[in-house]
């Protein structure tokens, strides 16, 4: 039902240029994506709140293979993704979640990071294939869980590394007719 354009805030200069996409756009809504698992979280969602775009998207990592990476745990990040969400919601502004690496997830804790991030005030969940290897059919499944977890609107965050990344999106608008 919207456009969005997203556009990933990291410091304070692009959060800059992420304001004049915001002016320049007047018939999309821009998101403004806040990293919710580097150390300097608080100020990539200040970057987000300074930027002027209408949404901050938290993205927070929901695979077991990204918590290795980055060395955190499951608990560190539900606790990070809803302070993170906290933080933005106390601003007034509109706030979505992402939880990067949907597809690589174990399906009770994606769902508890879409519950976790309802439960902080997000407004919209996003599913996000983030390697770019779900069929169609996957998402489909992914936007119905999203849902069904939190009764929100959900969106979707597709990359295209195999040719997917369309027809995944084809697939969540069908799905969102069909609710």
């Amino acid at each position: 039902d919207r456009d969005v354009t997203g556009v990933q805030t990291c410091a304070l200069p692009i959060s800059r240029a992420v304001g004049a996409v915001a002016r320049a756009l007047t018939r999309a809504r821009v998101e403004a994506v806040a990293l919710a698992f580097v150390a300097d979280w608080e100020a990539e969602i200040d970057a987000c709140l300074a930027s002027g775009a209408a949404v901050v998207n938290v993205v927070a990592r929901s695979s077991d293979r990204l918590h290795r990476v980055l060395g955190t745990t499951r608990a560190e990040v539900l606790e990070r993704a809803a302070a993170a969400i906290g933080r933005a919601v106390d601003s007034g502004i509109e706030v979505a979640f992402t939880p990067s690496d949907c597809t690589r997830a174990d399906p009770a804790y994606l769902a508890e990071l879409w519950q976790v991030a309802a439960g902080a005030g997000a407004r919209r969940v996003y599913v996000a294939d983030s390697v770019g290897v779900a069929t169609p059919e996957l998402v489909a499944l992914l936007v119905a869980r999203a849902r069904e977890a939190t009764g929100l609107a959900v969106g979707v965050h597709c990359h295209s590394d195999f040719g997917l990344g369309r027809s995944e999106e084809h697939t969540s608008e069908l799905q969102s007719h069909h609710d």
